[in-house]
């Protein structure tokens, strides 16, 4: 991750949080004139006529919009977490000036939106508030001085690719007749990309000659990050009974057009 002066990293991390700010608007007025168009004038009681749940539907689909963006960006740093999983005793974790600012720009990204939900969103879970804080902490600190490059690298990624578990909110949150089936491949799915977030740094820190703090302070955060992440995981399992399996086909159409999909959930 790059090395950056502080107050560039806050400037960076602030400018991910307008960021947010901005997707998460144009994603309640999407929302909001789709419910508007198909529901409101037949079925004012209907549950996505509730601003709250509109509110968080725009939470959701901000955060995958924010992330496809950020993934789109750490594409091209890609090759050196290859090289580093490739000979991690031996390969050295070094971004150029381009690639500094594109760390900057992902980690930004993901961690703006974190802090717009810590400040703004409604009954955030205790340890979805560990999750956020602990990221926020760990990168900050991964751009500004690089004590967690390799490590803050991999968690970013791993971060990154977790799209099919926000489907399953989104359609869960909605209550859509396809939530339980696509919340139960986001479980799976969860479960081997944080499986892999985790075994890939013990990996790497198992062959690295790192000195006796280096390697408190980075194994410590891996067991710290791994606790958080099977109580998120353990929490998506239960969230599961939750889901909708009745079919309607109200629903199913106006979230299908909410997700640009308006033939896909109704058949």
């Amino acid at each position: 991750m790059p090395n950056l002066g502080l107050s560039v990293v806050l400037m960076g991390f602030l400018a991910g949080v307008s960021i947010f700010r901005v997707v998460h608007s144009a994603c309640l007025r999407h929302i909001q004139s789709k419910v508007t168009a198909r529901l409101l004038p037949k079925n004012p009681s209907h549950h996505l006529v509730d601003p709250r749940v509109q509110f968080t539907l725009a939470l959701i689909l901000g955060s995958m919009i924010v992330r496809s963006i950020a993934l789109l960006c750490i594409l091209p740093i890609l090759h050196h977490f290859i090289s580093l999983v490739s000979a991690p005793a031996h390969y050295v974790f070094a971004l150029n000036a381009t690639e500094e600012w594109l760390g900057l720009a992902v980690c930004a990204l993901f961690n703006g939106e974190y802090i717009w939900e810590l400040l703004h969103a409604p009954n955030v879970p205790p340890n979805m508030i560990v999750h956020h804080c602990s990221s926020i902490f760990m990168c900050l600190v991964s751009c500004h001085c690089g004590l967690y490059d390799d490590m803050g690298f991999i968690y970013a990624f791993g971060v990154l690719i977790l799209h099919p578990v926000y489907l399953g909110k989104f359609l869960r949150q909605a209550k859509s007749s396809s939530s339980y089936p696509v919340w139960r491949v986001g479980i799976f799915y969860n479960l081997i990309a944080e499986g892999l977030g985790t075994a890939i740094p013990v990996y790497i820190l198992y062959h690295q000659n790192l000195t006796g703090m280096d390697l408190m302070i980075k194994g410590a955060t891996v067991l710290a990050l791994t606790i958080v992440k099977c109580s998120v995981a353990n929490s998506l399992r239960k969230g599961l009974a939750k889901c909708v399996v009745e079919k309607c086909d109200i629903t199913d159409a106006v979230v299908g057009e909410i997700l640009g999909m308006p033939h896909l959930l109704t058949k």
